[in-house]
């Protein structure tokens, strides 16, 4: 019996095809309706089977043919979902209904799924086109759309919505964008013609426009997807921004608030290569944006009042906070300064032009940007409005909420701040601040109230392990503007009892976690607690270890388990120690033996990989144990820098060239600290563009090179000092010169260069007029130090008299408690017969100017000391007298503790007797006066005798008698000239030795043996 298709066939291939297309329909029309689709897809067209001989199955030869068919029935049914994903798979999924022989050859064809995939791409382009193409607003010889055409520009209205929305999954965004182009050309002449209706010729906004703008501004922030590559060649937000409006006008659709939302999340967050110029893009695009919309919809009420009739096409939504908060965020992340001030204004905006309710999110910003600028008192302001906002709405669950993110912007703004105001009597201000309270205080009275609010029940959220660290972070910065070593170990203390109290706390989520313990490990380096860091450090290795385990099989059951307060030591925390190894006042070498074995043994028990910051550092502690003498640190630096490539296969950057530079700097090498100036050099032209920073020297590389040239050659030095720019492309700074300055003060007293100090005096008038440089009072206080070991009082006196008399401090500095000592120190080392008047001239004037508030400290023991040491050198009569008088203020100002740093020491005594001494070899006073003198100068060595006997070990140390003072005893008993007496007082002075157990030199017994005969 013949089959009916081949019977069918042999009537006529029109007859064939009828029937055949109409079995094929109703198959297609069942099996969408029933959803039977697979997304397999079968194109190889397979041979006839001989097997089916009965018209109600079709044969396999036909699949083709009813895949393609079903495609067009599709085209020709409206689209009817909203949701790309259901356009995305209804569209290309294939219906089979081949048998299970025929889908599991089906599956081992991937090549041939891989061509139906891109046949099925070429179509929805060949649509793309058609579209294109065509005209929806074609009319017929009488100006009207005929019946006939009308159902054509609908169908392929759809079609085009579909595109659309395949498209956008297809994350094509230059499709989308050209199909958009071409429906509002259609969209705007149906609107010119009065015969068309304009209501058919829009799209969706919710459904098609947003999800095509959303895909826009990913792109755009983030890269990726399909259409364009490139995301420089995206549109802009000021572009995209036109083309809506210019598609909205048209009546394509009508943007809502997500559309302008997006608009304004994509210029708030857009970064350009260049800086933005005036409202072009950026924040500022994103401020004009949202003005213009406001304004707009202001208009749309107005005409709405006045009962003009608004166009439905172009109505323009209300601005929610939503908005407000993305352009005040915007401004939060853009860095510029003025970013709180505009974000206050749109605040006002937000509370009284539109009548927005402000939510916690805008609150929150708000604060986060007083916080970037470190205005830690605005914040407080707006903390407290905030807390009023929430006492008001407490009664009811809308209104703002303090949540954890505000309370920890406010702790940031503390942390951030420079500039504190006297405590305020806010409602979230800690009640035990006071006027003096540093910033890290202030910041820890929050976390203190914030406990307490919660405690209480006025807050919901209690400060977490961020609060905590963020503290800890505000004592670390506090430590590290702090000059006084005293406060600086105050604070670190601080810092440490913070973190006990972590540790101590029930609240899980209080526990330290890494960053806690490497912000108290970097308070304790800064401020020179070595053993509080490494006891810190072995505390983090003991605890992960213990918690290692359970962590590993908490988060194996949960794996949302989070993890915010695991502490494990990383690299960070070896860094840390290491850094205060090379800080540290503990003996050089024994820091650089402990970071060294850090280093070899400890990082690799952690599993872990030391870094360049870890060799530098490692660098830096030999760098500190150089001298001149020793070998060992050069040696092991030298190591240390060659591992760095052939252990770990890592470049050494400019911070470790520089460290080895100053490594063979201190040990009096500057030909090999030039030399590895020079490979850097080299290494940093052969870089590449991108890699170039890494190597580049800098001020501070060029600084180390000076030090290393400043302790043996002069000459040097400054010649190195004018090639910084012109060679190395460097400008030098005040620290560059100053080591240049310090260079030729050195090598004042050199017989090779007599006129250093007039070199160093020529390169400070130089530093205003060729390098643009304003010296600094090390500056000044450098060169009178070059004229002071030369003994040339007056040309130090005259740069200090300059440095007093200037109108203006930023161009010559004022005088420090160094550069006055520096002067007087000239003056002692002068041949002047009035030295002595002109210092205790200077030391009177250093007094009146510290009561009158422009000197910071009173004058110190080595001023005093320097002034004694004229006196001592004088000729006047009465210069012995008047150096004990000076010798008794010392000692009643430090009685009154109105100047603890004038505390007389042995120096100051030995220069008084010397004085005495002196004054008694002149001659010119009577026998009595001699005696006098004589008894004044024991009387000094007892009261000596007396101070070291009292007191700590430290201060019996610095009063006990020592060569110099038995020596000036004996010069004075020497120069009283009574031979009867010579006797008793030379008995006295060995009784005074016996008792102090003191073990005379060769020169001493000398003296004594002479006096003796």
């Amino acid at each position: 019996m013949m089959p009916c298709w081949q019977r069918n066939q042999q009537l006529g291939s029109k007859t064939y095809r009828r029937q055949l297309q109409m079995r094929e329909w109703q198959l297609s029309w069942k099996l969408l309706k029933n959803g039977t689709t697979t997304t397999t897809t079968m194109t190889t067209r397979r041979p006839i089977s001989q097997s089916c001989c009965s018209c109600n199955r079709i044969a396999d030869s036909s699949l083709p043919l009813l895949q393609q068919q079903r495609h067009s029935l599709l085209r020709r049914v409206r689209y009817f979902s909203t949701e790309p994903s259901h356009l995305h798979s209804t569209l290309t999924t294939t219906t089979t209904t081949m048998t299970g022989r025929q889908t599991s050859s089906s599956r081992q064809s991937s090549p041939t799924r891989t061509t139906t995939t891109t046949k099925h791409h070429e179509k929805w382009k060949n649509m793309t086109q058609r579209i294109l193409q065509h005209n929806f607003t074609a009319t017929g010889s009488n100006g009207r759309k005929q019946p006939q055409q009308q159902q054509p520009h609908a169908r392929l209205w759809h079609q085009a919505e579909a595109c659309l929305q395949y498209w956008h999954t297809q994350k094509d965004l230059d499709q989308c964008l050209q199909i958009l182009k071409h429906l509002a050309a259609a969209a705007a002449s149906a609107a010119a013609s009065s015969s068309s209706s304009s209501s058919s010729f829009r799209i969706s906004t919710e459904s098609i426009v947003n999800p095509i703008v959303k895909l826009w501004r990913n792109q755009l922030l983030f890269g990726g997807g399909g259409g364009v590559g490139d995301r420089s060649l995206l549109l802009l937000p000021s572009k995209m921004s036109q083309l809506l409006k210019e598609y909205q006008d048209c009546g394509l659709f009508t943007m809502d608030k997500a559309t302008h939302s997006m608009i304004l999340d994509a210029a708030s967050h857009h970064q350009t290569e260049n800086p933005p110029k005036e409202e072009e893009e950026g924040i500022l695009f994103a401020q004009a944006y949202l003005s213009e919309w406001i304004e707009s919809y202001q208009k749309q009420q107005q005409n709405q009042q006045d009962n003009h009739k608004e166009n439905d096409a172009t109505f323009i939504v209300q601005p929610d906070a939503i908005a407000i908060g993305t352009v005040i965020h915007g401004w939060v992340e853009s860095g510029l300064p003025e970013a709180p001030q505009k974000a206050e204004e749109w605040m006002t905006i937000c509370t009284e032009l539109l009548q927005l309710q402000p939510t916690t999110e805008l609150y929150t910003s708000v604060i986060a940007a007083w916080a970037n600028v470190g205005e830690s008192e605005r914040a407080q302001e707006w903390m407290d409005r905030m807390l009023n906002e929430n006492n008001n709405n407490n009664n009811n669950n809308s209104g703002v909420t303090v949540d954890l993110a505000a309370w920890n912007g406010l702790l940031l703004a503390y942390t951030r701040s420079t500039v504190l105001s006297p405590a305020s009597s806010s409602s979230s201000s800690s009640s035990s601040s006071s006027p003096k309270d540093s910033a890290a205080e202030r910041a820890e009275g929050v976390l203190k109230q914030m406990r307490r609010l919660y405690d209480t029940k006025k807050i919901e959220f209690a400060p977490d392990v961020v609060s905590y660290t963020i503290v800890l972070d505000a004592w670390s910065r506090q430590v590290n503007k702090e000059r006084n070593p005293n406060k600086r170990k105050q604070f670190a203390q601080r810092a440490l009892r913070l973190l006990q109290e972590m540790k101590d706390s029930a609240d899980p989520n209080v526990s330290p976690n890494t960053f806690s313990y490497n912000s108290v490990l970097t308070t304790c380096a800064r401020a020179g607690l070595v053993p509080e860091a490494e006891s810190l450090l072995k505390e983090m290795i003991r605890k992960f270890m213990d918690q290692n385990d359970s962590v590993h099989h908490e988060m194996s059951r949960n794996n949302n388990n989070n993890n915010n307060n695991t502490i494990q030591p990383n690299i960070q925390s070896v860094a840390i120690l290491l850094y205060a190894y090379s800080r540290s006042t503990m003996d050089p070498t024994m820091a650089a033996e402990k970071a060294e074995s850090i280093l070899k043994d400890s990082i690799p028990a952690l599993g872990l990989e030391p870094n360049l910051q870890i060799y530098n550092n490692c660098i830096s502690c030999w760098a500190k144990a150089s001298t001149p003498t020793s070998t060992v640190p050069v040696e092991r630096a030298t190591a240390l820098f060659h591992e760095i490539s052939e252990r770990h296969g890592m470049q050494p950057d400019v911070v470790t060239y520089t460290a080895l530079m100053n490594v063979w700097g201190r040990h009096g090498k500057p030909e090999e600290a030039q030399s590895l100036l020079n490979e850097l050099w080299k290494l940093f032209r052969n870089s590449k563009l991108e890699d170039a920073h890494l190597y580049k020297p800098t001020g501070q590389t060029l600084t180390t090179v000076l030090h290393a040239w400043s302790s043996c050659d002069p000459e040097k030095t400054e010649a190195l000092l004018q090639r910084m720019a012109r060679d190395y492309g460097i400008s030098p700074n005040v620290y560059s010169y100053s080591v240049v300055l310090t260079a030729w003060a050195k090598h004042a007293t050199s017989e090779q260069y007599p006129d250093a100090p007039d070199r160093a005096l020529a390169i400070l008038n130089g530093m205003v007029e060729y390098g643009g440089i304003q010296p600094n009072v090390v500056s000044y206080s450098t060169v009178i130090q070059a004229f002071a070991e030369q003994g040339r009082a007056k040309e130090a006196e005259s740069l200090l008299n300059d440095m007093l008399t200037s109108a203006d401090d930023t161009i010559i500095p004022n005088p420090d408690m160094y550069t006055f000592s520096s002067v007087l120190y000239a003056w002692t080392k002068s041949r002047s017969p009035h030295a002595a008047d002109r210092a205790e001239a200077i030391l009177v004037q250093m007094l009146q100017l510290y009561l009158a508030g422009k000197l910071d400290q009173p004058p110190n023991v080595y001023c005093y000391t320097n002034v004694l040491a004229c006196l001592a050198n004088s000729k006047k009569q009465g210069s012995a007298h008047r150096a004990l008088q000076i010798l008794r203020s010392m000692q009643q100002n430090h009685a009154e503790a109105s100047n603890t740093m004038a505390a007389p020491n042995l120096i100051s005594y030995n220069t008084v007797i010397n004085a005495f001494a002196n004054e008694i070899d002149r001659g010119g006073i009577s026998r009595a006066e001699v005696e006098s003198m004589v008894e004044q100068v024991f009387d000094l060595l007892e009261e000596l005798r007396s101070s070291s006997s009292g007191g700590g070990k430290q201060q019996r140390n610095l009063l006990k008698p020592d060569e110099w003072t038995y020596l000036s005893v004996c010069k004075a008993i020497r120069n009283a000239r009574t031979r009867r007496n010579n006797m008793k007082h030379v008995k006295r002075l060995l009784a005074i030795m016996g008792k102090e157990g003191f073990e005379p030199s060769k020169d001493l017994k000398k003296q004594i043996r002479m006096l003796m005969q």
